[in-house]
């Protein structure tokens, strides 16, 4: 009783009863809790604020000034009766200014052309902008008959039945018709082997060839075929192709006609190609919110001469002019020929890839007149795309294998004629060819060089014309890509690549699904489905040479003309 007398005595009592009284007049539930109650902790300690709110309860305005300065003027804004905190010196423009010290730096081009020719392309020194460029083919050693060949002792061929160099069929060589049979040893009718011939006289202008069989049709039955007399050559129908073989010596003979040649060369032009900053001596001792530095200029400006460099290696034009410098001397702007100038080959393709399109571009790149097994063929983004659809049969060990080499990602495809690096070239996307393929060797390439990569700083104090207090910063290069051996490629849409105005195509294969009808003579067809016409099948994956009358497989080689 006691204890309760002295509760309500208490100074405590008294106090917490004006704290009531006051929480029950202002609505304040908080303020009655006292000392023995719990605050609600879902309470949030702040809530969004209206327009309204905002104004009456922060009043900071940088641009006013209240607060009594000497003579009569006034400096700064006083905000008495508020709290001090970061929104107000945000709001009064107090605060500073909080930068991060690196940059975002944007590199949506890349240039994988210029890395990997620069790591893996041939260099030769130049001293100067012109350079003798030798790109020499070889003899192919067959020829195609154009006229029938009648059976006989001794056949001839000459310019008027045969489409193809003679002087590879030199006297004491043979030739192999692998499309007509030879016959049985001393038989007339039993047909065996392939048809051998042997070059028995050749006159020196190498326009026409006397030719005997060796495994011909007996005379008569049993006749000694020891002796060529005893043997006549069969018939040898329009479109059989006859193929240059070695020589057949006897026991002492050292003497046969010899090989030779000469090259042909070309010349290339290289072009000179620069970038430049300037910049004054203050702009290199000031303090910067972010270190932006004269280094930070050159990135930039490097990597835009890349893009523009790349672009110009893919589409650039041979070309020379005259040019006038300030100071009135005469020169020459030099311009080099781009690599697209430099394709020989070109493969019209539909929008869905085919493993078999895989199968027979490699036949075509590496099967003649190319100096390696690998070419890197450069993408744009939907062609990428589509070589990433492609469905590998199953079984078949030839896959797409991805690898990475001097930070570029490259999709491997290798098959038993060579090995094929595709690599998606956004250049080539910005070029609008974003549904096309190029493919070449640069490794067997030349990248020919007369400036390799030259830097020099110029202080423009100097400068008769202009001087000023600045630096220029230069770097020079001068340079060409040409192009060796005859297998590089053009893919994409058949319309667009014909209309493309590549100047060095030879040789053009269209893939379809179907030999077409109506064809003209020379027309090359790479199959992406097995096709039977006429009772004849032909298998995807190969390409097909239409002759006039008739579609040949086509063995990656045209015969010389």
């Amino acid at each position: 009783m006691k204890k309760v007398i002295n509760y309500f005595s208490n100074r405590q009592f008294i106090f917490k009863m004006i704290l009531m009284l006051l929480a029950v007049v202002t609505g304040g539930g908080v303020m009655a809790v006292g000392d023995d109650v719990e605050p609600d902790l879902n309470e949030p300690g702040s809530k969004p604020a209206t327009t309204e709110e905002t104004a009456a309860n922060e009043q900071v305005d940088k641009d006013k000034n209240d607060m009594l300065a000497p003579g009569g003027k006034t400096a700064g804004q006083s905000l008495t009766g508020t709290q001090a905190s970061a929104t107000q010196m945000d709001r009064g423009g107090l605060e500073e200014e909080d930068w991060d010290t690196g940059e975002t730096k944007f590199r949506p081009y890349h240039t994988p052309l210029l890395s990997i020719v620069k790591k893996f392309t041939t260099t030769v020194p130049c001293t100067g902008y012109k350079k003798k460029h030798a790109r020499y083919g070889g003899e192919t050693l067959d020829g195609e008959v154009t006229q029938p060949i009648a059976t006989g002792a001794s056949i001839k061929l000459t310019k008027t039945n045969f489409s193809g160099s003679l002087k590879p069929f030199y006297e004491g060589s043979t030739a192999i018709v692998p499309t007509v049979a030879g016959y049985k040893r001393g038989s007339t009718t039993v047909r065996e082997g392939r048809l051998v011939l042997f070059v028995t006289s050749a006159n020196k202008s190498g326009t026409e060839v006397t030719l005997q069989a060796v495994n011909g049709k007996a005379n008569e039955e049993g006749a000694d075929c020891e002796f060529l007399e005893n043997m006549t050559c069969p018939d040898i129908p329009v479109g059989t192709v006859i193929l240059a073989a070695s020589t057949a010596l006897s026991e002492s003979q050292m003497k046969v006609p010899a090989e030779n040649y000469q090259p042909r060369s070309a010349d290339v032009y290289l072009q000179k190609r620069a970038f430049s900053i300037v910049f004054t001596e203050d702009f290199e001792t000031m303090k910067k919110k972010i270190p932006h530095t004269v280094k930070d200029m050159k990135e930039d400006a490097l990597n835009k001469y890349k893009m523009r460099a790349e672009r110009s290696y893919w589409m650039g034009t041979k070309a020379r002019i005259h040019s006038t410098t300030n100071d009135g001397a005469d020169e020459y702007t030099y311009f080099a020929d781009g690599i697209l100038n430099q394709l020989t080959n070109q493969y019209g393709i539909g929008e869905v890839y085919k493993y078999e399109d895989l199968t027979a571009i490699s036949m075509l790149m590496f099967t003649d007149f190319s100096e390696s097994d690998h070419i890197y063929m450069f993408c744009g983004k939907n062609a990428i795309k589509r070589l990433m659809n492609i469905e590998i049969p199953k079984g078949r060990t030839e896959v797409l294998s991805t690898h990475k080499e001097i930070d570029i990602t490259f999709s491997r495809y290798v098959d038993n004629y060579g090995t094929i690096d595709f690599v998606w070239d956004q250049t080539l996307d910005m070029m609008h060819m974003e549904d096309c393929m190029v493919g070449m060797d640069l490794k067997g390439a030349r990248h020919y060089v007369k400036e390799k990569g030259k830097d020099k700083t110029n202080d423009m104090s100097k400068d008769g014309y202009d001087p000023r207090e600045a630096k220029r910063y230069m770097h020079i290069e001068a340079d060409c890509i040409a192009l060796r051996g005859y297998n590089s490629i053009l893919v994409g849409p058949e319309a667009f690549i014909t209309n493309l105005g590549v100047t060095g195509i030879v040789n053009s294969i269209i893939s379809l699904k179907t030999l077409p009808d109506t064809a003209s003579k020379g027309m090359k067809v790479a199959l992406t489905e097995d096709y039977t016409k006429d009772e004849t099948t032909y298998e995807k994956g190969k390409v097909y040479e239409y002759d006039g009358t008739k579609w040949n497989l086509y063995a990656g080689m045209d015969v010389a003309a």
